[in-house]
């Protein structure tokens, strides 16, 4: 009994969509960027002093997105730290690092996570941050909560590059995958306390975390750099 020409075609969409399957699994990343060189240790690669800056023990002032446990399910590692200065000025660092890009290190941006608990977050604007190895696409926002008045600056790294969170980072991740790579990434967030909204007091809490982040950059080596700007 011959076959007919619907029977054909039905028959046909099925062998394309299974040969696209098989290349599809086929073509899958396999390769972890995280397995080459240096394991990351955050611990071990953010020094405790650097320049003037010194580590407080005040990691309460903080702001996270989840609980410890919770972090542990979506990061491999989360460091929360907050730096004085010889003037006693204060930085407060987080950072969030994954070994898959694929699990999404920026799935708790600061403007999700600030917002999840009770912050105002608003004038959420990219820039660059500028340091002596190169610019550093950023976000920068200000969140507020009663009293506290928190200007934010963060980025993302996923693999050896940086970009702005949103459709760069997917652009990146993209490219990584194909050629057969699974990259890591990393979140860094620096912030401050200001006691206005005034624009004075909040450009000023952006130059000051632009000294600290330069500080931090000059304090590491080249390698460590790479890890937390990618490549700038």
């Amino acid at each position: 009994m011959p076959i007919s020409y619907h029977s054909k075609r039905h028959y046909l969409l099925m062998l394309i969509m299974i040969c696209t399957s098989v290349f599809a699994y086929a073509a899958r990343p396999t390769h972890k960027i995280a397995d080459e060189g240096e394991q990351v240790n955050l611990e071990q690669l953010i020094p405790q002093q650097f320049n003037d800056w010194r580590i407080l023990n005040l990691s309460s002032q903080i702001v996270n997105p989840e609980t410890a446990a919770a972090l542990d399910k979506i990061y491999a590692q989360t460091l929360s730290r907050v730096y004085e200065n010889g003037k006693g000025q204060r930085i407060m660092l987080s950072i969030a690092y994954g070994r898959d890009q694929s699990d999404s290190v920026g799935a708790h941006a600061p403007e999700g996570c600030y917002s999840g608990q009770g912050f105002a977050v608003n004038s959420i604007l990219k820039g660059q941050l500028n340091t002596a190895f190169g610019d550093i696409p950023v976000l920068r926002l200000l969140a507020r909560k009663s009293d506290r008045i928190e200007p934010i600056t963060y980025w993302l790294t996923t693999g050896k590059k940086v970009g702005y969170p949103g459709w760069e980072t997917k652009k990146i991740k993209l490219q990584y995958a194909l050629s057969g790579s699974i990259p890591d990434g990393l979140l860094m967030r620096v912030s401050s306390i200001t006691s206005s909204i005034e624009e004075t007091d909040i450009n000023q809490a952006y130059a000051l975390q632009t000294r600290f982040t330069n500080d931090l950059l000059t304090g590491v080596s080249p390698s460590q750099r790479l890890r937390l700007t990618g490549q700038i």
